[in-house]
């Protein structure tokens, strides 16, 4: 497996231990790899000792094939930890698992996923180790008692949380999925009852988003109510932002002048919509089936026999999740779980949907967070995440 590499960072600057960047794990798949530094057991404080914590765990999590080791590279790679650690100011901190160091791969024409199956096939058994080491880091996490013990929570994680294999069906399925047909069964499966399960809360049915492609295509396009915008509906018009208080518009000439002069609420059809991409829900229902199906028998001695369903609508008279943080929802699965899944919708913070307008169309900020501007955007912001 030489030249298979997965590596994570952390963020964390303590000056005493190697001045590392947090921690990163680097599967070199020779089996070696660096050991972590061991500082001992010591309450966690801020973001930085979250940090070393996690790349500590990290790097004790190594598979048989799969070594994880620190990077080379002292700078995050474009994640969403970058942007929360430098909204918390450090206060928050955390650790990236990556599949390579410096560079994507050597040879890589693109440099990005876009080299995947047509020109150069992805090792799954790289994906499933990374995706062990991925389960038993969330689980050590949530295991240490905050005395930052990396070693004994990594064990703890190993003995729980089984290796996967990379013949298991549904990770092949999912394979498939991502790297040759984004218009598979799979997520077509989730995709539907998603669609569905909207249908239900909201009154609307805004069908599948975006689909993938064959093969798949991960290029962004203009973000609006086709790639994951939400959007408020008033009578029988949709915004990508909504004020009563300006009736002429706003300029937006496609929804006619005056047009938007209604009180949200005013007509029972008013609702807050959102149609992510058919990746992200099916994604999010994957997320719920994974995790909620077994929380219908946390605490009962035994297994509760979950409902089927078409719909959320088919969830209601569940009572296995009552007492829980999540609802009963339907799954692709066809299957009432208790949810564990939410949507993030996600924009950058000097932009802003403008109101009363069609969705893709947005204003820009400037230093004294007041409007400077009108225009569309592509690649504006996006669904970030799920879990």
């Amino acid at each position: 497996h030489d030249g298979e590499e997965g590596e994570g960072e952390g963020n964390g600057n303590d000056e005493d231990d190697n001045n590392e960047q947090g921690g990163e794990g680097d599967g070199d798949g020779d089996g070696g790899g660096e050991g972590g530094g061991g500082r001992g057991r010591r309450r966690l404080g801020g973001g930085d000792d979250v940090g070393k914590f996690l790349s500590e765990v990290l790097r004790n999590l190594g598979t048989d094939d799969y070594a994880v080791v620190q990077s080379s590279s002292g700078a995050f790679p474009p994640t969403p930890l970058t942007s929360l650690i430098k909204l918390s100011g450090g206060d928050v901190g955390g650790a990236v698992l990556a599949g390579y160091d410096a560079a994507f791969a050597d040879g890589s024409y693109f440099q990005s996923h876009l080299d995947a199956e047509a020109t150069r096939p992805v090792d799954l058994n790289a994906v499933a180790a990374a995706a062990t080491i991925l389960a038993r880091t969330a689980f050590a996490a949530a295991y240490d008692d905050g005395d930052g013990d990396a070693e004994n929570a990594a064990q703890a994680a190993a003995k729980i949380i089984d290796s996967l294999d990379a013949s298991d069906e549904e990770f092949s399925a999912l394979a498939d999925c991502l790297l040759v047909d984004g218009n598979c069964k799979l997520l077509l499966q989730y995709g539907t009852v998603e669609a569905e399960n909207g249908r239900w809360e909201t009154g609307v049915y805004l069908g599948l988003g975006q689909p993938l492609g064959t093969p798949p295509n991960y290029y962004p396009g203009v973000y609006d109510h086709n790639n994951g915008q939400g959007m408020v509906q008033v009578g029988e018009r949709v915004y990508g932002a909504y004020s009563p208080e300006k009736a002429d518009g706003d300029g937006g000439e496609e929804n006619g002048d005056g047009a938007a002069a209604a009180e949200y609420g005013a007509s029972k059809t008013d609702a807050f919509l959102l149609r992510p991409s058919l990746l992200e829900m099916a994604v999010h229902g994957l997320l719920n089936n994974y995790l909620g199906w077994n929380a219908a028998s946390f605490g009962d001695e035994e297994e509760v026999e979950l409902k089927s369903c078409k719909s959320t609508h088919d969830c209601r008279k569940v009572d296995y999740c009552a007492g829980g943080p999540g609802e009963a929802v339907c799954t692709g699965a066809k299957m009432c779980v208790c949810a564990r899944a939410h949507y993030h919708p996600a924009l950058d913070e000097s932009i802003y949907a403008a109101p009363n307008n069609v969705t893709g169309r947005f204003l820009v900020k400037d230093d004294g967070g007041e409007c400077s501007g009108n225009g569309e955007g592509e690649g504006g912001g996006g669904d970030a995440g799920e879990g």
